[in-house]
């Protein structure tokens, strides 16, 4: 698809529909996968008085709440992408109102920024606009709206150094590290103690 266009076609939307939808349905997989998880170690810390399964099980909960958090809005954030292709306004950088190419929109579906306007963006310095509305300049292009919902969590929200521009994270499927976890026999963590 041509740079000189205003968006893509109907066919190239139908296509980031359908990989949108995917992705939705497993990350819905894999909240589900996380809630399970916590639901099942509350109920074994409920019955057990231990400490120290407390502060193990106190800490499974502190990394499956983080991931179901970020997995929750991973959710919304594809959820939205949704709303912008059915709007057809996706795929257009939210910055320089550019199309972003189609091969990081295919990696990073949720992805609301081309890479060059990213890069730009975060090489120039930070300015926060004053709240004043006689600065407010509206910028003048095309009729795109867009809803963007916010998910509102029940855990609180846990910052991640490593990864600063949510438009970036990889997909990741924690369930697999999950059960590793799951075969390490305790007693085998203090035999060197």
């Amino acid at each position: 698809m041509s740079k000189s266009t205003n968006r893509y076609s109907d066919q190239d939307l139908a296509e980031f529909k359908t990989r949108i939808e995917e992705k939705i349905a497993k990350t819905e997989q894999q909240i589900k996968f996380y809630e399970d998880q916590i639901q099942s170690i509350s109920e074994a810390q409920n019955n057990e008085s231990d400490w120290m399964d407390d502060t193990s099980a106190g800490q499974n909960l502190e990394m499956l709440y983080a991931m179901l958090n970020r997995q929750k809005k991973h959710l919304q954030d594809l959820k939205n992408a949704l709303v912008r292709v059915h709007n057809k306004s996706y795929g257009i950088c939210i910055l320089s109102g550019k199309m972003i190419d189609k091969r990081r929109l295919l990696a990073v579906p949720t992805t609301t920024k081309s890479v060059e306007a990213k890069n730009s963006a975060q090489s120039q310095p930070s300015t926060k606009p004053s709240s004043s509305p006689s600065n407010f300049k509206p910028k003048k292009s095309g009729n795109i709206i867009s809803k963007v919902v916010k998910p509102k969590s029940a855990a609180p929200k846990v910052n991640d150094p490593l990864f600063d521009d949510e438009d970036d994270i990889p997909d990741f499927d924690m369930k697999q590290d999950l059960e590793h976890l799951e075969e390490v026999d305790a007693d085998d963590l203090y035999d060197d103690i």
